[in-house]
């Protein structure tokens, strides 16, 4: 792989393969509670608002290993089908092509986890599915924005001293 592209609510982040932290050569990433967001480090992730009113939080809770129970499948772009592969072909297609949200619906105002700041609720209704994600695309990101992957993890780029050309700021 050359990189990893992490949904995060409407948009997500590009990192390249070498910058993601690796467990027996695999990217690790971390699951937001109560959220379909997925970040590359632990911790409070701020996001649509600033003061970080909205945020989600990670942590090195129960690690979960998908190559326990993976259904693997192959996508044509330009027809839109998807097949269950060789390696699991009696994998299930029907999820696919459902046209809902995926997850929970927005929580009501009066469940004590869900708060409503500026228009925007925290938590929220569940994404369309992959389908609807640009599967067919040439790059890592999603959307026609600028498109930065990512070759450190963290929200600021490393800072090099300039006079040993070391690393001065993360990983």
């Amino acid at each position: 792989p050359q990189a990893v592209f992490l949904s995060e609510h409407s948009g997500g982040q590009a990192y390249s393969y070498g910058a993601m932290e690796k467990l027996g050569g695999r990217p690790v990433t971390y699951s937001a509670t109560g959220t379909h967001a997925m970040y590359a480090l632990p911790g409070v992730h701020r996001y649509i608002l600033p003061w970080g009113l909205l945020s989600d939080h990670t942590d090195r809770g129960p690690l979960w290993d998908p190559a326990l129970n993976v259904h693997a499948y192959t996508y044509n772009a330009s027809s839109g089908a998807l097949r269950a592969s060789t390696r699991t072909p009696k994998a299930p297609t029907g999820w696919f092509y459902f046209g809902g949200h995926w997850g929970d619906k927005r929580y009501p105002l009066r469940d004590r986890r869900q708060y409503f700041f500026a228009g925007q609720y925290h938590y929220e209704n569940g994404p369309l599915g992959p389908r609807f994600k640009n599967l067919g695309r040439g790059r890592i990101c999603q959307g026609g924005g600028e498109c930065v992957v990512r070759h450190w993890l963290g929200p600021e780029r490393p800072v090099v001293d300039s006079e040993s050309g070391g690393g001065g700021g993360g990983s």
